[in-house]
């Protein structure tokens, strides 16, 4: 339209008039589309601001992590290992030195499947939820029990993840890994109770072997029940080793038990690491079918028949006691308990509230059964216990009726006997919140803010909850495609550069269309 005016024009000098409508349209329509590109820009502008500040969770810490918040770098998560005394003392316990995760084979970026290592991935965090796949308690000195538990038991049914994590190597070769969000260690495998490995003795010229520990599945000096199985595992350090040095580990036991004829096991070619210590990768499991004391012992031989230093005593020797009445035994009284558990919604008159769904403002009434199933009476130290921190996440305590709550949300009543054949119960009720609390789940701890309240004392517990409006918006956005801001910075600036060319185009043609009527005029 615009060359045809100003073709015409000279033949038809009535085109003038048309000429003056065009360029008042042409202006209305530059003011358009500097409205346009204004817009668009402030987008551009809230993208940008998004990609150099990203969001960050929505619950930065959680009761389960081992450093509140987590990370951000491998330097701050150095920095926290060398300062924090629980936090060393808990990788520590893992054989994840600070050295280890300072070590440049340690790197961050990575992300960690839950289902890797055949499912064999053990995470650790302070939150004990007895419920989850493979719950494992360890104690920590100067830190009290912390909790393992399968890696992927954090997953919804029917669901995997992966975790952002620095990886690296520990001592022995073994890998290790820490999750960003929480600062939670994971390794290969069920942990076992650490074990001393005394430092190495002076140097002296010639190679020097020793015996260093005995590394047993239960501790030294408990009291097992009858066919119960006990894993081995030996640790050999030494001094001036020639590279690639091995030795062969031998395990024994002996017994005070009748009919019972003691066995031997070992292990042949166990190479040393470069930190001087190596330690055995099989587990030498033992079955003791017969009541006695079990005393189990190992030593150390290399370089064809040379005996190391300290074998079968000190550290190297451990022993286990096997009994025909466990609940006799201080250490046991647990084995001959069973625990049951029920809860019911007073509010809505629902005896079994199992696997319902309770209301804002419901009061649920949980019951704690144990029953002393043997001929004994159990020790005065028994402790009916339960974990309800997945409970408060959604509900209020109302009355303990005599128990009290610690600081990792136990709730627990004072010590008693139990007499065979004896039940004893205990009853705490508790308020669902109203209105219920729309907070999202944490990434730290995917059972948080679930809309579920689970809870295990030998029966598992679930209550379920309705979602808030909050809620909704979450599962519908967890749903949605992750574009993430780089694809969002994309399509801000292809729009930005395609409504800035039309505003540009459109600007350059109301000045030309001025420019001809001003010509025009004025006869040029």
């Amino acid at each position: 339209m615009f060359n045809k005016l100003l073709k015409n024009l000279p033949f038809n000098p009535s085109l003038i008039n048309q000429v003056a409508f065009y360029a008042k349209r042409l202006r209305q329509e530059s003011s358009v589309r500097r409205m346009g590109f204004l817009f668009i820009a402030l987008t551009f502008a809230v993208q940008m601001f998004a990609v150099l500040a990203p969001p960050q969770p929505s619950v930065q810490a959680d009761a389960n992590d081992i450093i509140s918040g987590g990370v951000t770098s491998k330097d701050q998560l150095v920095q926290i290992c060398r300062s924090d005394a629980q936090v060393r003392a808990i990788y520590n316990s893992f054989q994840i030195t600070c050295d280890n995760i300072a070590s440049p084979d340690t790197t961050g970026g990575q992300m960690l499947y839950d289902q890797a290592y055949s499912g064999n991935l053990y995470s650790a965090g302070r939150d004990p939820s007895t419920w989850l796949a493979g719950n494992y308690p360890v104690s920590v000195d100067g830190v009290g029990t912390i909790y393992t538990h399968y890696l992927w038991s954090w997953d919804r049914a029917g669901t995997t993840s992966t975790y952002p994590v620095f990886g690296g190597h520990r001592n022995d070769g073994t890998s290790f890994w820490i999750i960003t969000y929480c600062g939670n260690p994971v390794i290969v495998g069920r942990p076992s109770i650490p074990v001393y490995t005394p430092p190495p003795p002076p140097p002296t010229p010639a190679k020097a072997m020793f015996c260093s520990a005995l590394d047993m599945s239960v501790a030294d000096g408990s009291h097992v029940q009858l066919r119960s199985t006990i894993d081995l595992r030996g640790i050999a350090s030494g001094n001036h080793l020639p590279d690639n040095q091995t030795v062969d580990m031998h395990y024994f036991y002996s017994t005070t038990a009748a009919g019972v004829t003691p066995t031997r096991q070992h292990s042949s070619n166990v190479t040393f690491g470069a930190h001087g210590s190596a330690t055995d990768k099989t587990a030498h499991s033992y079955l003791l079918t017969k009541p006695g004391r079990y005393t189990f012992t190992m030593g150390v031989t290399y370089d064809g028949n040379k005996v190391a230093t300290g074998n079968d005593t000190g550290k190297c020797a451990k022993t286990v006691y096997v009994d025909n009445e466990t609940c006799k035994n201080p250490n046991d009284h647990n084995s001959c308990i069973t625990q049951n558990k029920r809860a019911a919604n007073i509010t809505e008159n629902i005896n079994d509230a199992n696997n319902t769904t309770a209301q804002a403002g419901d009061t649920i009434e949980y019951t704690l059964s144990a029953t002393n199933t043997e001929k004994y009476t159990t020790d005065s130290k028994y402790v009916i216990k339960d974990y309800i921190g997945d409970i408060l996440y959604y509900a209020d305590t109302v009355n303990l009726n005599g128990g009290t709550v610690n600081s990792q949300k136990i709730v627990s009543w004072p010590a008693q006997d139990i007499k065979p054949g004896q039940t004893v119960s205990r009853k705490f009720t508790v308020k669902v919140k109203n209105p219920i609390p729309a907070t999202p789940v944490g990434q730290s701890n995917p059972t948080s803010y679930d809309l579920t309240m689970t809870n295990s004392y030998g029966d598992t517990i679930i209550i379920k909850l309705p979602p808030p409006t909050g809620k909704i918006i979450e599962s519908t956005a967890s749903s949605l495609p992750n574009t993430g801001p780089g694809t969002n910075v994309m399509i801000a600036v292809g729009l930005t550069m395609v409504i800035g060319y039309f505003f540009a185009r459109s600007r350059l043609l109301a000045k030309e269309m001025d420019i001809v009527r001003v010509e025009y005029t004025s006869g040029s």
